[in-house]
This record gives structure tokens, sequence and C-alpha cells, in this order.
């Protein structure tokens, strides 16, 4: 009580109150000092200090538990700097204020808004907002597990759809020749490698230039870098507009749910997450993704979306890797491979292909800006 009570004089004008009360003075004088709201408040200065240096908040995190004993998660640390971090606004001086010409308007139009017009870029800061962009990844996780596959229906629907989009293969597995997005696609996906020290940043790059989509496709073991490139370049392309969806692919295997697993530990609340349940034998059970209990966290926490990929015929997939031709393009037999135009391959392609756009169409809002 002593406390709030204190609090509520210092905020008014009591203070000849104090000096009529020497012994409620000196009480409240003798109270501890409050505790810090947050327990990085002690540390704001060095936070501070270390983002201006250009350190990323999976690296402060890390100090911060190994130097100083503070576990602290990303979205939390993330707040805690923009608070302290907003420019105040620069006070005006009323002759100093442009105003602005009135524009002549229709008649029976909606009379403008007061507002008023400044050069303060901080009293009126311009919106980034107003061009949407989304980037579509697939986690670079364990490989063989169906991500190029999945993509190429990616492609074909959005073809199907005539939304525009850029496709970006960041694959570097050297032995790959066949079944990349540059095999399915060649002409229109652009190899990028992603050691370059702005490998990564081509992502955004093609984002501000080209269409408000960029599809990419991770090769296997490609964690590590997507997560130092997301701490250092995650807050600027957000403020642009760009917002992330991470695709995971589970199959029965377990490893294919620890590889989901491990990116969304990385990537926490910073990306929107598609789940696809890849049916690689026929029947395909996934007691792993269903019955971990991390996996069920996972799914609790982070509310991800999840369609499922039917199983493909080998008779129909493995001809279709080879000539690098997607399942839309057999079933509309636009190509001139003659094993792939047979007329039972030709059915269970466009049996795919429904199925897959179903799918899609579902779960779009993950898939467009």
């Amino acid at each position: 009580p002593l406390v709030s009570y204190r609090a509520r004089l210092q905020t008014t004008a009591a203070s000849w109150y104090l000096a009529m009360n020497a012994e409620l003075q000196q009480e409240l004088e003798d109270l501890p000092p409050d505790e810090p709201r947050s327990p990085l408040q002690p540390h704001s200065g060095l936070i501070l200090r270390w983002r201006r240096q250009g350190r990323s908040y999976r690296w402060i995190c890390r100090m911060m538990r190994e130097k100083l004993g503070i576990a602290i998660g990303y979205g939390p640390l993330y707040r805690f700097v923009k608070r302290r971090s907003k420019p105040r606004k620069l006070k005006q001086e009323p002759e100093e204020v442009p105003i602005a010409p009135a524009q002549p308007r229709s008649q029976g139009a909606p009379a403008p808004q007061n507002s008023t017009a400044t050069n303060d870029p901080y009293a009126q800061p311009i919106s980034l907002h107003t061009t949407k962009r989304r980037l579509v990844l697939t986690q670079g996780g364990k490989g063989g597990t169906g991500k190029t596959t999945l993509l190429t229906a990616l492609v074909d629907w959005y073809d199907e759809r005539q939304f525009p989009y850029t496709l970006i293969d960041l694959d570097t597995e050297a032995s790959k020749s066949r079944g990349s997005l540059i095999h399915y696609f060649p002409g229109k996906a652009t190899k990028v490698d992603i050691n370059q020290p702005e490998g990564l940043d081509r992502l955004l790059n093609v984002l501000e230039d080209g269409p408000p989509v960029v599809v990419a496709d991770m090769g296997a073991g490609a964690g590590q870098v997507a997560y130092r490139w997301f701490d250092d370049m995650y807050e600027g392309a957000r403020e642009l507009g760009v917002s992330f969806t991470a695709i995971g692919l589970v199959t029965p295997d377990p490893a294919t749910v620890d590889s989901v697993i491990k990116w969304a530990d990385a990537l926490q609340t910073r990306t929107d997450y598609l789940i696809v349940k890849n049916s690689v034998n026929n029947p395909s059970h996934f007691d792993a993704w269903e019955g971990a209990e991390l996996a069920e966290r996972f799914r609790q926490t982070l509310q991800p979306e999840v369609i499922e990929m039917e199983y493909h015929m080998p008779s129909v997939e493995f001809p279709a890797r080879n000539h690098g031709i997607t399942m839309g393009r057999v079933a509309a037999r636009r190509h001139d491979v003659a094993e792939l135009n047979q007329f039972t391959h030709v059915i269970r392609a466009q049996a795919y292909r429904r199925h897959m756009y179903a799918e899609f169409d579902r779960v779009k809002d993950l898939l467009l800006p």
C-alpha cells in the first residue's frame, strides 16, 4: 500500500502534504527501490549498444543467457528494444507548418479529414505497408522429403491462377542435376548460392523489383544459413511489407518431424507455417507427426496450416522427374515424352492436380501477399 501511495503522491501536486507529515515522508524514503519491470531494464544501455553495432537478436539472447544468466526469447527482446528505440516527435513551431493548398473535389464527395501537412518525418511517418509481398520457402532440412515435387505443383497452381511469381533455386547439392527447380523450369528459375555472403539477400531484391511473390527451394542442410539471415534481415523485411511462409514436409520418417521442429524453434513467430504430409508410401502413417509431444506443442503454439500430398505412383513419378515434367504438364499432355502419355498416367496426373489445387486453394492466404 505504501508503494502505491508514494506513486500517487509523486504524480500529483501534494508535496505540501509530505512537508507537513515528516514521519510519513521518512517511511517512504526508507522503502526499498522498486524492482525493474523487466529483467532487461538494468542492461538496456548494453542491449541498445549491441543493436547499434549490428548484433542479431539471436546473438544478444545467447549473450544474455551465457554471460548474465537471463533467459529471454526473441519476441520479448524485440519488443523491449523497439519500445526504447522509437524516435520522439519533433516539436514544430506553428509558423513553420506549411499549409497544403485546398484540392478541388467533385460534388457529393466526402470532405477530407482535418490534417496538418508537415515536413517532419517523425510526426507524419510514411507508411511502408502499402505494397504487400510474400516470400514462400521450403525448410531446408532433411533431403528426399519431396520439397521440390511440392513446389512444382505449387508453380502449376500459380500458373493456373495467373498469379505472377519469381522462382529461386537455392539447392546447392552439386549431384542434383535432376529434380531441382532449374531442371523443371529452365529459363524461369534462377540459381542462387546461399553460401555466398549476400546469397539470400537476392530474395528481397527480387521482391522489391519484381512480382510480389518469391518461391524459393532450400536445399538439405541450409538451416544454419537461413537462421542467421532471418536474424539479420527479418525486421527490415517486415517494415517493407514482406510476409514469410515456411513450408515443411513430413513423412513417416521421424527425422522429418525433428527437422520441422528445429526450424520452428529458430524462426518462432516470424513466419507462417505450412506443413505438408507427404505420403511417400501407400499407405503412409504419420505417427511421429501426430503423436510426438514436441509436434503437438508446435501445432498448439504456432498453429500451422496442414495439407496433404498424395502418394505418387513410381511409374508416373520417376519418368516425370527424369525428364523435368511437372504433374500439371503430364495432366495436360504438354510434353513429348511418350511413356507419360499413357492414358492411365494422364488420369492419375489429373487426379494429383485436382487434389493439390484444392489443397492450395484452402491455404491460399499463406501463398499470396
